[in-house]
């Protein structure tokens, strides 16, 4: 039961994931730079998050699982941390971060998962 429910969290941690729109491009500084650190992360998880919800890999098998949970785990605390000076900025900083933490779920979900 424990990995029915494990598989559960996932899919709907994933669903909520995809539906996530990816935050609009941040102008050059410290968001840009994390953007990029983002892009990177969500690029080469993501990839095995659509393998593990169509049943093709297990979660279990998903390469450095646990570094890229750090990795994105950083990123929140990251983008929580950066300093903004215009309402812009501000609500940029807001759309990375809930991706982020949307993201952040998933991660957790998968890495419930592959400890079933």
């Amino acid at each position: 039961m424990v990995g029915l429910t494990g598989s559960s969290d996932f899919r709907h941690a994933y669903r909520a994931f995809r539906a996530m729109p990816y935050p609009d491009r941040p102008k050059p500084g410290k968001l840009q730079d994390l953007g990029s650190d983002l892009l990177d992360i969500d690029y080469q998880i993501a990839g095995y998050a659509g393998q593990v919800d169509s049943g093709d890999l297990s979660a279990s098998d998903i390469p450095d699982l646990d570094e890229h949970a750090r990795a994105v785990k950083n990123l929140l605390s990251a983008f929580a941390s950066v300093s903004t000076t215009t309402d812009e900025e501000l609500q940029v900083k807001q759309k990375f971060h809930a991706y982020v933490a949307t993201l952040d779920r998933m991660m957790v979900a998968l890495q419930r998962l592959a400890a079933d």
